[in-house]
């Protein structure tokens, strides 16, 4: 989905070479509704088997506000992206006001997906994640100001959330996460608050795109295969860095987990048991690994064997029956 859209800018670019001026005044609109709408139909229908396959329980409601929203948040963004390089391209200044626009349609379109997913976080003030992520939260000098339980609904997510000063865990973590695996989780979503990782990855992409866009305006003409090279680079560049600074925020909160938790074996399970449970491939390819914003699970189980020292052995025995159980 990501490389679609400079592959559809090129095209768009491609088809009308021979008129400059068609290229330079065209409505944006040529260039966004016929993508978007393509990848909202496909997602549709990736929903709808997404939901057959894994037994979600997604009406046609769901899966229409599901599809629109992730389409919103990704791909409408990346194209109002490339319409507002292209505003720039041709030296008019609103290619930044675009920019904005494309930066205001992916949050916006974040916040939303969140809730069609039934992402709706409920204040608790009581119970086993209240009370440990009071404790966890004063032992790694974090302010807490709210715990939240995320349920579980009919997407079947399975999650642990940080924003601001509040944690937010899908409640279906206590049936099967307890005592220092769940200290692991929360001690978690405690670095990302500690370290301000939110909003630190918002100020780098958005610091990404106005450089690129500034770049962009002061950039002379270019044949187009120069321009077909730049639109995959402008798209993906800041997509892949933004992507290996989530990875690197994950690593850093796995450590400063164990740290505070002191137990490496038990971050082990914890991380083990949810991308079993969650069906998250456990290892996958470089490439595959550019385009994702958590590392597989053998990278980060080995990161946590280091910082733990755990033995060899011991991560052996656990990935043995990984392997067994996925295969049963």
């Amino acid at each position: 989905m990501t490389l679609a859209v400079p592959v559809w800018w090129s095209l768009f670019l491609f088809v009308n070479k021979a008129d400059a001026a068609f290229i330079d005044s065209a409505p944006r609109s040529f260039l966004a509704l016929p993508l978007a709408i393509s990848v909202m139909i496909a997602r549709m229908v990736t929903f709808r088997a997404n939901a057959k396959v894994f037994e979600k329980q997604w009406t046609g409601r769901d899966i229409l506000r599901l599809a629109f929203w992730r389409t919103v948040s990704s791909t409408v963004a990346l194209v109002l992206v490339a319409a507002a390089l292209e505003d720039l391209y041709s030296g008019r200044l609103a290619g930044f006001a675009l920019m904005f626009v494309a930066g205001a349609a992916a949050l916006i379109g974040k916040i939303q997906l969140n809730a069609a997913e039934g992402l709706t976080p409920r204040p608790v003030k009581s119970g086993e994640l209240y009370k440990r992520s009071v404790v966890m939260s004063k032992r790694m000098g974090v302010h807490l100001r709210r715990v939240c339980v995320v349920p579980f609904g009919r997407g079947k997510l399975t999650n642990a959330y940080a924003g601001g000063a509040q944690i937010a865990v899908t409640d279906d973590y206590g049936h099967w996460l307890h005592g220092a695996e769940l200290d692991f989780v929360i001690g978690h979503e405690l670095s990302h608050i500690k370290h301000k990782d939110a909003v630190n990855q918002l100020m780098v992409v958005a610091s990404m795109f106005v450089a690129l866009g500034a770049a962009t305006f002061f950039l002379p003409r270019m044949p187009l295969s120069l321009r077909i090279i730049f639109n995959f680079g402008a798209i993906l560049i800041p997509l892949v860095a933004l992507y290996a600074l989530s990875r690197r925020y994950e690593y850093a909160a796995d450590r400063s987990a164990v740290e505070a938790t002191g137990e490496p074996e038990a971050g082990i399970h914890s991380l083990v048991s949810l991308y079993r449970r969650c069906e998250v491939p456990d290892e996958q390819s470089r490439f595959i690994e550019l385009f994702s914003t958590h590392p597989a699970l053998w990278p980060r189980v080995a990161a946590i064997a280091r910082v733990g020292r755990v033995s060899p052995e011991y991560i052996s025995n656990i990935r043995a029956g990984f392997a067994g159980i996925s295969a049963d």
